[in-house]
């Protein structure tokens, strides 16, 4: 991608990297230095700022007591209309900005519904960092990745032979911004869930990585027949680990050249 070809949206929409701006990427780093507007959602506002001086932090739009969606399209409004007014725009999030980001997402349907044009540039996410700090390979066998709600509440099925993610653990049936403490009731038909594939003793962990310098790195781990007794630590940004079980002998050869 030539230097000129970068230049060419009207939004950016740039993950920060999960452990913050010593994650950014080189290409994401100049396209905020260069950019008329920066909107973030992040906690690294006056580093950003020493980039460019025309960066918001959207922050006090985000933490309302609404409904989330309701959230979510307000925000993505917002970045719309600055890249109208003063084009090009960055929006910065941490992670992957289109790795499980709503808010990034709507921005794109409205932005090309508004004629504009977006271009995602990829950040560190949490697909990147989780599997190196709970030892597996997502390429060994397989891995599968959940959203909480979703995977109750259409019922899907999980394979138990492959490493699981499950995000959003603590937002869990909850459709607000602002998260309340888990509760035994809350976390009860994730549990049965779970039970239809694993058995009571397996053992799962609860963990969040930091997400700036005064954040630290945090794993709760237990069974899923126990977790109800580790609800209070339970906290917002978790993911639950689910480690595949013992897997089957293989009773059958492969002709791969037959």
């Amino acid at each position: 991608m030539t230097t000129e070809s970068l230049y060419q949206a009207d939004i950016f929409l740039v993950g920060v990297g999960q452990f913050g701006l010593n994650q950014l990427t080189c290409e994401a780093r100049e396209v905020i230095q260069r950019a008329k507007q920066v909107l973030h959602l992040t906690s690294f506002h006056s580093e950003l700022c020493q980039m460019n001086l025309a960066c918001e932090d959207l922050s006090a739009l985000y933490w309302q007591s609404a409904p989330a969606w309701d959230v979510y399209q307000k925000l993505s409004e917002r970045v719309v209309e600055s890249a109208i007014k003063s084009a090009p725009t960055v929006f910065a999030v941490h992670g992957n900005p289109l790795f499980f980001n709503d808010i990034c997402w709507e921005t794109v349907r409205l932005a090309k519904a508004r004629g504009l044009l977006v271009q995602a540039l990829p950040g560190v996410s949490c697909i990147d960092v989780l599997p190196m700090q709970l030892g597996f390979d997502l390429g060994d066998l397989g891995a599968q990745i959940f959203e909480a709600t979703q995977l109750v509440m259409f019922g899907l099925s999980m394979n138990p032979y492959l490493s699981t993610l499950i995000l959003q653990i603590a937002e869990f049936g909850i459709r607000g911004i602002n998260v309340p403490l888990m509760t035994q009731q809350r976390i009860t038909p994730m549990v049965e869930h779970l039970l239809k594939f694993y058995p009571p003793s397996h053992h799962i962990v609860f963990t969040k990585s930091k997400s700036d310098v005064d954040d630290r790195d945090l794993a709760l781990s237990t069974t899923i027949d126990r977790c109800g007794e580790i609800l209070h630590r339970i906290v917002p940004g978790m993911t639950l680990y689910v480690p595949r079980v013992c897997i089957p002998e293989v009773v059958q050869e492969m002709d791969l050249n037959a």
